[in-house]
């Protein structure tokens, strides 16, 4: 698996963390840097394009998620092929407020692109997220094109990734 964090911000401590969160599981970690205008959609297209790997794990620099969630989420995408992208719940405070009585894991039309685990060969069917979608909906629209040539999208409401940081939107 490859990690690639598309809002890193130079001087963040998300490269190590990550590095030490993933060992022995991540084949590469990268943070994606430039600037607020560069986009993010940009941003994790280069992780996309990179990826050497069957999978790749989008995830930005102020979110956690465990270790278990990921090594889950590859041996349930290995077991079901027609799953192409899982993501967790997102406990954040300003949005995804959201509480499930009975967690499971559900086929949803798509995922959260904060953190979001993608099966490269089923992105490589689709191609990479759409560029022209600066920072907002490359993820739904990723996901729609996945389902488009009979992928899936899974939301694992079992596992719950922390949003340690709430940051502001903008310059």
């Amino acid at each position: 698996v490859a990690i690639v964090s598309a809002d890193a911000k130079a001087g963040s401590a998300a490269l190590s963390t990550m590095q030490a969160d993933y060992e022995g599981l991540a084949r590469s970690v990268l943070l994606s840097l430039g600037p607020y205008e560069t986009g993010w959609t940009a941003k994790a297209n280069v992780g996309i394009l990179a990826a050497q790997t069957s999978y790749l794990l989008i995830i930005n620099d102020d979110v956690r998620l465990s270790r278990a969630a990921l090594e889950e989420w590859i041996q349930t995408m290995e077991a079901v092929p027609t799953i192409a992208a899982m993501g967790p719940t997102i406990a954040c405070r300003s949005h995804q407020q959201l509480t499930v009585k009975e967690p499971a894991a559900v086929d949803v039309p798509w995922l959260v692109g904060g953190c979001m685990l993608l099966k490269m060969s089923a992105v490589d069917r689709i191609g990479p997220m759409d560029p022209g979608l600066h920072s907002y909906g490359s993820d739904v629209d990723l996901c729609f094109r996945l389902a488009d040539v009979g992928y899936r999208c899974r939301w694992d409401q079992t596992y719950t990734a922390e949003h340690v940081a709430t940051q502001n939107v903008g310059p």
